[in-house]
């Protein structure tokens, strides 16, 4: 079969592992259904430089030494790392020139057909950059949304950006507003392939009754809301968490917060200033195979996300198709990609950034028994197109055209 290289550095750390967003793993499971398929992704603390999970041969690139202090990719995200200190910046440039100094090796000693690298930095400037070595290995770009912002406002972003769309012998980017974001910085016509990372829909269809679930994990308020996702700034979690001060004043309800960031300690101590320690849940990171419970024991998923000051802002997030496909209601703010999937009052509700009174009149909303009932009839529904083997098909399909379309060239 032909060889697909996946870069990336966002992917598992080892087998299971809870922390950071799993879906280059799962796309690169589906790729594998049609290809071979190498990974190339950054080393971290614990890791093996090299392993196969699934089928998926996985190399690990070291890119400091000491190996135990690298702390760009240990799954909470290199933007948010990258601002954590000083330390963490130093290590920036060794990341690129090892990742690119791995992927030369790769293509030097393997047979690759193609590459998918994700995010335009590092990744798709480092294939960039290696294609003016190998022209000939095509070079399928996903872009996904936090990329697109720092070149955005980087010096001389611009001009890189369209070295790497140029490069790219496809493009393919998670949302509309992904899409049209780059089109706006390159000041080129970008390809319209517009595909959202996606879900085992089947995976998160309810197993356990919710009343079981509930009294297994100490429950006692009527009503759960529950946010999936990492504790950072463009998240909106602190607006969640103020918003559930409005909501409890009507509701007996609780809130469980699944995932782990730096913004965990401050986050904390905002649901004390607020008195609602004994009502907010830090649950830190939840295994994927567990997450199908949260969905099922809850009322609504909440997904919260602002723009921030630096006008950084979500593309898709992968949380609200496993909501979907768990049949549960979602409440989600009106930013980047996510109304590419969220039908206003069809399968949940978009509200405006950034506005907890606001967010929680729509999770009061939703609360109501027949409109949580009348939504729920649609949720599952329209996850359908999203599903990972749906998702995975259109991969294969545009990555035999550019394939076929390079060695006919």
């Amino acid at each position: 079969m032909p060889t697909v290289l996946v870069a990336t550095s966002t992917f598992p750390r080892w087998s299971g592992d809870a922390v950071p967003a799993r879906f280059v793993f799962d796309l690169s499971l589906q790729l594998k259904r049609h290809f071979n398929v190498i990974v190339l992704a950054p080393h971290a603390p614990g890791a093996a430089f090299r392993e196969t999970i699934e089928g998926l041969e996985i190399y690990r690139f070291p890119y400091f030494w000491p190996y135990g202090l690298q702390a760009l990719c240990n799954g909470g995200g290199i933007m948010p790392a990258l601002r954590s200190g000083m330390f963490q910046k130093i290590q920036a440039p060794f990341l690129f020139i090892m990742q690119w100094y791995h992927l030369i090796k790769i293509l030097k000693t393997h047979s690759i057909d193609l590459i998918n690298s994700h995010w335009m930095i590092p990744q798709g400037f480092s294939v960039a950059l290696a294609k003016l070595f190998f022209p000939r290995i095509p070079h399928l770009l996903t872009i996904h949304s936090t990329d697109a912002h720092i070149l955005r406002r980087a010096p001389g972003g611009r001009s890189l950006s369209r070295f790497i769309a140029k490069s790219a012998d496809g493009i393919i980017s998670v949302s509309h507003f992904v899409h049209n974001m780059v089109e706006n910085i390159t000041e080129m016509e970008i390809d319209r392939h517009i595909l959202p990372m996606g879900v085992y829909s089947q995976v998160f269809a309810p197993k356990i009754p919710r009343a079981t679930l509930r009294q297994k994990n100490g429950i006692k308020s009527r009503f759960v809301v529950l946010y999936v996702g990492k504790l950072i700034e463009v998240k909106g979690v602190k607006i969640l968490i103020e918003s559930m001060a409005s909501l409890r004043q009507t509701h007996d309800a609780c809130l469980l917060i699944a995932g782990s960031g730096d913004l965990r300690t401050e986050l904390e101590q905002k649901a004390r200033e607020l008195r609602l320690a004994d009502h907010v849940r830090f649950l830190g990171p939840v295994a994927h195979d567990k997450l199908i419970d949260l969905y099922t024991l809850c009322d609504v998923v909440v997904v919260p996300s602002i723009v921030t000051v630096r006008q950084e802002t979500e593309g898709m997030p992968v949380v609200i198709l496993e909501a979907l496909s768990a049949g549960c209601p979602v409440v989600a703010s009106d930013v980047g990609g996510i109304k590419d999937v969220i039908k206003d009052n069809v399968n949940g509700y978009l509200v405006p950034p950034g506005k907890p009174r606001i967010l929680a009149d729509h999770i009061t909303r939703i609360l109501h028994p027949e409109v949580a009932q009348k939504i729920r009839m649609q949720t599952m529904e329209s996850v359908r197109n999203y599903d990972w083997h749906r998702v995975g098909d259109e991969y294969y399909r545009i990555v035999q055209e550019l394939c076929i379309k390079t060695s006919v060239s």
